[in-house]
């Protein structure tokens, strides 16, 4: 059973649902901590093929250089399965710098590496609307 908790009104809320891709193991580590405590269930791709098996997801992080490049495009079929999908992709500093191509095209927000973890759990409560609790990263 997911985890759950009761909004405002008193119903329970499902917690959302975040894929991480990412295949440098310390870095998919934090971006896993940050999902979490952002209060997010969080599943892991090893590989494109089972990011693109992921189902019903709240948002997505997505390394653009994961498995030898396939990042990039795996960022445009995340958004042909779901055009509503909001995608956090982790980006070199110059393409975070002049991004917008890659923002234009995929809708991604765009996180330069190495990522600034707060503004990742800010992105992370804005795109699935999970509330601030004052914790810090």
């Amino acid at each position: 059973m997911p985890w759950e908790r009761a909004d405002s009104i008193g119903r329970a809320r499902v917690a959302p649902r975040v894929l991480v891709v990412e295949d440098d193991g310390p870095l998919r580590e934090i971006l896993c901590r940050v999902a979490l405590g952002v209060g997010a269930q969080v599943y892991v791709a090893g590989t494109a093929a089972g990011a693109r098996r992921a189902s019903r997801l709240s948002a997505a992080i997505v390394d653009v250089r994961f498995d030898g490049g396939q990042g990039r495009a795996l960022l445009g079929q995340l958004r042909e399965v779901d055009p509503r999908l909001p995608i956090i992709a982790i980006v070199s500093p110059e393409e975070a710098a002049g991004g917008g191509e890659l923002a234009s095209a995929t809708g991604a927000r765009l996180l330069p590496c190495p990522p600034d973890l707060r503004r990742l759990q800010d992105l992370l409560r804005e795109v699935t609307d999970v509330p601030a609790s004052g914790a810090a990263v």
